[in-house]
């Protein structure tokens, strides 16, 4: 009997259940690993995993709410996870969603060449990694971390209420640090060329030598390279969208903004999410609550479309659910744009950014940031001249409302960076 459907057997022979949903993941994934240049050391092992995890929602006959996670030992202690569930019930009327039958896009997510690889693929997780060490050596790269890993799951969405939904997708994925000073890394769901892999790794590592090299950052503006402008965008913009968020006034919006939809970003900013990309990383055909996944925006033209909503947050708020972003490659963002290639020679001075501390730390609601990013690139006459620890400070609404605000297109990159004064 599969596993599930066990749980979903012991679930429905407990005693006051009124309405159930049953959120789970069966994987198996295959990982090969650098550390400090060793490959497969003791520190970054061969491995072999197959996992399961997920999630439940229990609505009692008294009313109650119940949530809890699931792994592979759930089955076997089924009685007392029930229990302990039980006895932590809480009131929580607007959580009480339970979905039915539903249509879903087929997206497709599966690649069988990628599942093979999770069985047989060593030799071709090796090539990875000797094409990395080979290029390490070429670009005098002292320091060489990271892995490659392969995986397949399944995942299922199933309800008291009739809602079975099931969804099968790999990846393939690959990450790389080299001497601290830069990180590269990619993840498809089918299998990349090593030519691809190069071709990326080449792009990445052109950085290395003018990071070597030591200059002053002085004053001016800044662009972000896409990692950082994702970076930013998560936590500024898509974290004031969230529908929790907006609800309970921990949101820079309020929801009347999007009632109104309020300009709020320069005039030509959208931004959403298309989860429904043939293969795509950041693709899904349904939520974890079973909510049909397609293209959505959350704000158009600058102006508020709607929070980013689960069922809970939709009720309260009266909205529709929404699609909610997975990660850069399928999050839209579309605006004023330049190519970095044709931006780079007409700047006069400005830092190159990659990465920041301290992100976490920052007011969300405010947009006021003062970040320090280590490792930037000052860019002088059009030249990437050196490396210094650069001090970054300003708001970000007011820059994305700036009107020569720009977003930067890099090649090879799904996310684009950003061109910010002010």
């Amino acid at each position: 009997m599969r596993y599930l459907d066990a749980l979903e057997q012991r679930l429905l022979a407990s005693r006051g259940l009124a309405h159930y949903r049953l959120t789970l993941s069966e994987s198996q994934s295959l990982r090969l690993g650098l550390k400090d240049n060793a490959l497969g050391s003791v520190y970054a092992p061969p491995s072999y995993s197959a996992a399961r995890q997920g999630s439940f929602l229990v609505q009692w006959d008294d009313g109650q709410l119940s949530r809890g996670n699931l792994d592979g030992a759930s089955l076997a202690n089924c009685d007392a996870i029930l229990a302990a569930a039980r006895s932590a019930g809480i009131d929580d009327p607007d959580g009480t969603n339970f979905l039915g039958p539903q249509q879903y896009r087929d997206t497709p997510l599966f690649s069988p060449e990628t599942a093979q690889l999770v069985e047989q693929g060593s030799e071709a997780l090796l090539s990875v990694m000797r094409l990395a060490q080979r290029l390490a050596e070429e670009y005098q790269v002292e320091i060489l971390t990271g892995g490659v890993g392969v995986s397949c799951s399944t995942s299922w969405v199933r309800t008291s209420r009739g809602l079975n939904a099931t969804e099968e997708s790999t990846r393939f994925s690959w990450g790389l640090s080299f001497d601290s000073l830069l990180s590269e890394g990619y993840s498809t769901r089918a299998p990349q060329e090593l030519a691809a892999i190069e071709e990326r790794l080449r792009r990445t590592l052109a950085y290395l030598a003018p990071l070597r090299q030591a200059a002053e950052p002085g004053q001016g503006p800044v662009l972000l390279h896409p990692a950082a402008a994702w970076s930013l965008t998560s936590h500024y913009l898509l974290g004031n969208l969230s529908g929790e968020a907006v609800c309970h006034q921990q949101s820079a919006f309020r929801q009347i903004d999007f009632a109104q939809r309020a300009l709020v970003l320069h005039p030509e900013i959208t931004l959403g999410v298309d989860p429904a990309i043939p293969m795509g990383s950041d693709s899904f055909n349904f939520t974890s609550e079973g909510v049909p996944a397609g293209p959505q925006d959350y704000v158009q033209q600058g102006r508020l479309v709607t929070p980013i909503l689960d069922l809970k947050y939709a009720r309260r708020l009266g909205l529709p659910p929404t699609t909610p972003p997975a990660g850069p490659e399928g999050t839209r963002l579309s605006g004023p744009s330049v190519a970095y290639q044709d931006l780079l020679p007409n700047l006069d001075r400005a830092v190159l950014v990659f990465s920041f501390l301290g992100l976490h730390t920052q007011d969300r609601t405010s947009g006021q940031y003062s970040l320090t990013a280590p490792n930037a690139l000052v860019i002088f006459k059009g030249q990437l001249l050196g490396r210094a620890k650069a001090t970054l400070t300003g708001n970000f609404f007011q820059q994305l409302r700036n009107e020569r605000f720009r977003l930067v297109t890099f090649p090879g990159q799904p996310f684009p960076g950003m061109w910010l004064e002010g």
